[in-house]
């Protein structure tokens, strides 16, 4: 995603904006979220491919996301963000 507005209304699983969950799809892709099939259909493989995003992604003030498989307009933000803000933060091996 190229940081495309939210298009106003949560997609989820059986939504027929094929054009915004090609976008979600490429994106989860992109972030290791996938594999996904970047089909425009917001079937089970997505929604299983949105939920590990969720789970592991933090909003734009550090708050975990809501883990429902829905993309909203925070988890929307979250994925098309172009920083990689969304991964929590590598702990550094220590070496002795």
């Amino acid at each position: 995603m190229a940081n495309p507005s939210f298009p106003g209304t949560t997609i989820s699983a059986g939504s027929k904006d094929a054009a915004n969950v090609l976008l979600i799809q490429a994106r989860l892709n992109q972030v290791g979220c996938g594999p996904v099939e970047e089909d425009g259909i917001f079937g089970a493989e997505t929604l299983e491919a949105v939920q590990h995003f969720q789970a592991r992604s933090v909003d734009q003030f550090g708050n975990p996301l809501r883990v429902d498989g829905r993309v909203g307009p925070m988890t929307w933000a979250t994925l098309s963000s172009p920083r990689r803000s969304n991964r929590k933060p590598r702990i550094p091996h220590q070496h002795y």
